[in-house]
């Protein structure tokens, strides 16, 4: 089931400090969107709107397959476990699962379905849970504590877990930002592969222009909260736009595949 996520004219607050201001936009179903934009400017707060984890003041939040409404966000969420199956996250670190083994965290993926409390977890989410390791290449660290790995292989591990949930939405909120070349890559490659085989809608807010053009179908730029721009990383990505987004020259260039990217920036004189 492919899910398109709809917004429509959200506004949100911290107190008195306006943050999204009348957004609207549509994330496609089964294409990774970068959501882009200087710090500040409301990406992860989307998120979490988008999540649930906050609420807007006003606007909806819907998620929608072939024009059916499946659940909305407003001013309260519709049914809080049926979005924990649609819509997996993958934070920026690790946080409070760092004292978990890595099967105990992957398998905190399944919580979505546990029948109740008393259950706990069945012989099906174990097996889903060695199968997601068994793909990511994580097997080896499985009995380790989270903790005890690299920031690249924790993220993994958090990319595994929402993998293990099953959900046709998956958002990354600057999941990559603290990781080496090699890591991005592989992330970023598993993502691609795993969108494009089982029809993923991917929302990933981002800061690395380049890494962002290369593997996403659309970029969504913010400023002032709301969206200044968007569209395919060759329509997006301009001098104008970079201009526009970050105040900065950054000359944008193409490689050998037509995949734009840009040069380190500098203020205008």
């Amino acid at each position: 089931m492919s899910i398109f996520v709809h917004i429509k004219d959200i506004h949100f607050s911290y107190g008195r400090t306006p943050v999204l201001e009348g957004l609207s936009y549509t994330f496609k179903a089964g294409e990774m969107t970068a959501v882009l934009g200087h710090n500040g400017c409301g990406k992860s707060t989307l998120m979490k709107n988008i999540m649930g984890y906050l609420l807007p003041s006003s606007g909806v939040i819907d998620l929608a397959s072939e024009g059916k409404s499946i659940n909305s966000i407003g001013n309260s969420i519709r049914n809080r476990k049926e979005l924990s199956r649609l819509v997996s996250f993958v934070p920026q670190r690790a946080g409070s699962f760092a004292a978990s083994t890595v099967f105990d965290t992957v398998r905190m993926g399944r919580l979505p379905y546990l029948k109740n409390r008393w259950n706990g977890f069945t012989e099906e989410d174990r097996s889903k849970t060695v199968e997601v390791l068994r793909l990511l290449n994580l097997e080896s660290f499985s009995e380790r504590l989270l903790g005890c790995l690299s920031g690249g292989e924790q993220q993994k591990v958090l990319l595994a877990r929402c993998l293990v949930q099953e959900t046709p939405v998956i958002i990354l909120d600057e999941a990559t930002a603290s990781m080496d070349i090699h890591h991005k890559v592989d992330i970023m490659e598993t993502l691609k592969r795993r969108k494009e085989e089982l029809g993923l809608t991917v929302i990933a807010v981002m800061h690395d222009l380049n890494l962002a053009a290369r593997y996403s179908d659309t970029l969504c730029f913010l400023k002032g909260g709301q969206v200044l721009c968007d569209g395919t990383p060759s329509e997006a990505m301009t001098d104008k736009n970079m201009e526009q987004v970050y105040g900065l020259e950054m000359p944008v260039r193409k490689d050998e595949d037509g995949v734009p990217f840009v040069l380190p920036g500098r203020q205008k004189s």
